[in-house]
């Protein structure tokens, strides 16, 4: 199963798949990339039933073990590399991966770890938000495996390259309708009794109640504010629209769709702002319509949690 030789050549070379070489470890293991973040997981990640992992041959059975020990999870914009733990190993095995996705030079975002038998590993991505939009990120995870002592640089040993893995990145939204707002901006008899309002909320319901002004200037429409978690641009979400009896009354939702936001300066809107004015002419009545959407992006989740909606990468799953 394992070769007995490997072909030598240093470290920073760049092999593609499955490439065996004796190397000089420096520059792959100190590189390091800016908004990464990295944490330690504090257990293994079950495979899915229905997915079959790698069965991986490697150089030295240290790094087999390791190779057959990964597992990827993404959610919303991060990508997850875990290792479970538990592996019985003779050397340490030290893990580096390239992730390349949204911006940056190809493959500049690097984290590296030495493999933790007592509680596995995990690597956490946070891919930029950008326009807020899917895309696709691509991962090159090296292991190797020191002749004597442990990862660092200007070390010699053995090193192998998993094949490339490429995954779906959607970003996942959480979004909330602030209540909407009335006010009265020229005032009628119409708007000293009760009147009545319609709009529809993002997923399409309509919706139907009664105010009225009293002595205020501006009310909230009661029942008006909305929220949702984990929403995407395919979710089928629209943007909210309002009506007042006497005035303009829709008679469908919105065909806008909810996510992405709209951008400001290059960047998806956290916070939306609308307002618009409606009037009816023969009576000389105006109102003033306003609500605010807010919309954040959720990120990090744990894989191995009870609640977790992490998606596990067909092809790259633990053993």
């Amino acid at each position: 199963m394992f070769p007995e030789t490997a072909s030598q050549r240093r470290h920073f070379s760049w092999p593609v798949v499955r490439l065996v070489s004796v190397i000089l470890g420096t520059a792959l293991w100190c590189a390091s990339a800016g908004y990464l973040e990295a944490a330690t997981a504090t257990g293994g990640i079950q495979p899915s039933p229905n997915t079959a992992p790698f069965d991986l041959s490697a150089p030295t059975e240290n790094l087999a073990k390791v190779a057959n020990a990964v597992a990827l999870h993404t959610f919303s914009l991060t990508t997850q590399v875990n290792f479970k733990g538990g592996l019985e190993l003779t050397k340490p095995v030290c893990i580096t991966v390239f992730y390349d996705s949204y911006s940056g030079r190809a493959y500049s975002n690097v984290l590296n770890q030495a493999y933790n038998a007592a509680s596995g590993n995990r690597l956490v991505f946070n891919d930029p938000e950008g326009l807020g939009t899917p895309r696709q990120a691509t991962l090159r995870i090296k292991l190797f495996e020191p002749g004597s002592g442990g990862c660092g640089p200007r070390v010699l040993g053995t090193s192998f390259d998993l094949p490339t893995k490429r995954v779906n990145l959607d970003p996942l939204y959480d979004v909330g309708v602030r209540p909407i707002q009335v006010t009265r901006i020229e005032d009628c008899p119409m708007l000293r009794s009760e009147f009545g309002i319609r709009w529809y909320s993002p997923d399409d319901r309509q919706h139907e109640t009664t105010s009225r002004f009293g002595t205020a200037k501006t009310i909230l429409v009661p029942g008006s504010q909305w929220n949702a978690q984990t929403l995407t641009a395919s979710s089928n979400y629209h943007m909210p629209k309002v009506g007042l009896y006497g005035f303009h009354i829709p008679s469908a939702p919105s065909t806008v769709n909810l996510i992405p936001a709209p951008l400001l300066a290059g960047k998806p809107m956290a916070a939306q702002e609308i307002k618009f004015q409606m009037r009816e002419p023969n009576r000389r009545c105006t109102v003033q319509v306003r609500y605010i959407i807010d919309r954040k992006i959720s990120r990090y989740i744990d894989p191995s949690s009870p609640a977790a909606q992490a998606q596990p990468q067909e092809g790259l799953l633990a053993r």
